[in-house]
């Protein structure tokens, strides 16, 4: 199922592409992921700790710059040929 959604989501960002800044397919794509966890976050939430404030704060934005990447690089690129390298 994995495979399958991360194949739609190349698909859908290709589309996208045409109409859409990457900044605009960067937010709803980070709004919807989001709301899908936050289903299974409400009954296995455990607040972070001392140092894991940071690290969460570092993977946010090395999150952030490389979905940027990828995603200016599908609205550049072929998809079949982008995918196999996300």
């Amino acid at each position: 199922m994995g495979a399958f959604f991360a194949g739609l989501v190349v698909v859908a960002i290709k589309r996208l592409a045409k109409t859409e800044q990457t900044r605009v397919i960067m937010f709803y794509y980070a709004l919807w992921n989001a709301v899908i966890a936050l289903v299974p976050s409400v009954f296995i939430w455990v607040w972070p700790q001392g140092m894991e404030w940071a690290l969460l704060t570092l993977i946010g934005f090395l999150g952030i710059a490389g979905q940027g990447m990828i995603t200016q690089g599908l609205t550049m690129g072929d998809a079949s040929a982008l995918a196999p390298l996300d």
